[in-house]
């Protein structure tokens, strides 16, 4: 079996690097991340730009790995699946925020934290100009589940019809939908779970 894991809030939990990123650029500590996410983007999309420039470069200093995801990753590999990263990552953010580097980052954040090579090999982690582009990368692969926070991008028009798409509503994004009052896969056709632990804890068979 192939299995196919989103990124950035995914397999990384940036929830404890929000605060610290957005205290930093002088937001009230006392907001939560849905909080400052609405109030960023209904006034000034720059400033919401600005910050999660910061959170996925500064903020891996912070960030941790998803509940249970070495768990997960080790059983997945132990029954003989094939693990690939396939992330929508541009190479750097945009020139006005300083045209930083993220896939540097990225790819020492999961060496780091011992992701790669040990549970998935370097040729097998894929970061994804554009959404179109990570779609037909999850195309190419041949996967048999993808993983990711994003209902979008289960449900994208191309997104294979022989992949099943599982939908992990963790971190700061599903405190963002709560806020606004919205389920985060309104529509979804793909599989919900709270986290990559749920998957681990329901026994499903992986090969």
């Amino acid at each position: 079996m192939r299995i196919g894991l989103d990124l950035d809030n995914t397999l990384i939990d940036y929830s404890p690097a929000f605060g610290k990123i957005a205290s930093q650029l002088g937001h009230d500590k006392k907001l939560g991340a849905g909080e400052i996410r609405n109030s960023l983007r209904s006034g000034n999309d720059e400033e919401w730009q600005l910050l999660q420039s910061h959170l996925y470069t500064d903020g891996l200093a912070f960030a941790i790995l998803a509940e249970k995801s070495l768990e997960f990753l080790a059983l997945a590999k132990k029954l003989g699946s094939e693990i690939v990263i396939v992330s929508h990552k541009t190479p750097t953010t945009p020139l006005r925020f300083g045209s930083r580097d993220l896939h540097a980052p990225a790819l020492n954040w999961l060496r780091q934290n011992k992701v790669v090579p040990r549970l998935v090999s370097p040729e097998n982690v894929h970061l994804c100009p554009t959404r179109d582009a990570k779609i037909l990368k999850i195309a190419e692969a041949e996967l048999d589940w993808f993983v990711d926070d994003l209902p979008e991008v289960l449900n994208h028009p191309g997104f294979p019809k022989h992949t099943v798409g599982w939908l992990v509503a963790g971190g700061y994004r599903e405190l963002a939908a709560k806020t606004r009052g919205q389920e985060p896969d309104n529509q979804s056709r793909s599989v919900r779970f709270s986290d990559l632990s749920e998957i681990l804890e329901r026994r499903l068979d992986l090969c």
